[in-house]
């Protein structure tokens, strides 16, 4: 498998997973409303995303420094 077969498969991948995670959330939504209010959805939703995103950008988060 040459180079550019390995970033076609990455591409078809990074889209899978996002078609999966934006259909998901609409089910996931609709079950969580059952359970929570709307505040508590919102809020875990964002809550979620900021831990997922500092996971993921934790390099650069500890080479930040305040002026």
């Amino acid at each position: 498998m040459d180079f550019s077969q390995a970033m076609n498969l990455t591409t078809y991948f990074k889209l899978f997973l996002s078609a999966f995670f934006w259909g998901g959330s609409a089910i996931a939504g609709k079950i969580a409303m059952e359970t929570f209010s709307v505040s508590m959805v919102t809020i875990l939703r964002f809550g979620i995303a900021a831990l997922v995103l500092a996971l993921l950008y934790r390099r650069q988060i500890q080479s930040y420094s305040m002026p």
